[in-house]
């Protein structure tokens, strides 16, 4: 398995300015290899002109109860292809079996290809702190890895402030994805 990582930083509590959290992401490169190896350009590509989580800010946090959802990827060009991340024929023939081996796990991190307020293809990952496949409303992502410090994560999370009337929305200036990359191997 690739292992990835991302730090997020809390601005919406002056009292925690630039404390940070920082997660790795296996992710299931055997089971699900093009939408892995698609994946892991948002995390780590060369190339600072595709698309990255990095600089992305947090769109929902409902911690330490269920889940953290990455924001929109940010573009880093106008010409970008629009191209689907997730390759639906392999997810399709893969999954079925795949999800009995995972299904009741903590910490998976999850993902699904959305239009934007654009109305262009992004890809919006989550990281579960509830057991996968437990919620309905998941159907339609895709376990693309896992994430081993999603306790403490969830811990960290719950600390958010999130707006008073939509609760999943961190207040103020956010929490953010302040850097990403690939994890050498050992």
């Amino acid at each position: 398995m690739s292992r990835y990582f991302a730090e997020f930083i809390d601005l919406t509590n002056p009292k925690r300015d630039n404390e940070n959290f920082i997660v790795t992401i296996k992710l299931f490169n055997n089971t699900l290899p093009k939408t892995t190896n698609n994946i892991s350009k948002l995390f780590y590509n060369p190339n600072v002109k595709e698309p990255t989580y990095r600089k992305s800010k947090v769109t929902r946090v409902i911690a330490p109860e269920y889940l953290v959802q990455f924001g929109d990827i940010v573009r880093r060009h106008v010409n970008d292809n629009n191209s689907k991340i997730i390759d639906n024929e392999e997810c399709e023939s893969e999954l079925p079996k795949f999800n009995e081996k995972i299904i009741g796990r903590h910490g998976i991190v999850i993902a699904a290809d959305k239009l934007d307020d654009n109305n262009e293809i992004t890809t919006q990952l989550c990281i579960l702190f509830v057991p996968w496949g437990e919620y309905d409303e998941l159907n339609g992502y895709i376990p693309i890895g896992e994430c081993k410090e999603w306790k403490k994560l969830s811990e960290w999370m719950g600390k958010i402030k999130v707006d008073s009337i939509n609760y999943e929305i961190p207040q103020d200036k956010g929490v953010w994805i302040r850097r990403c990359g690939r994890l050498r191997s050992k």
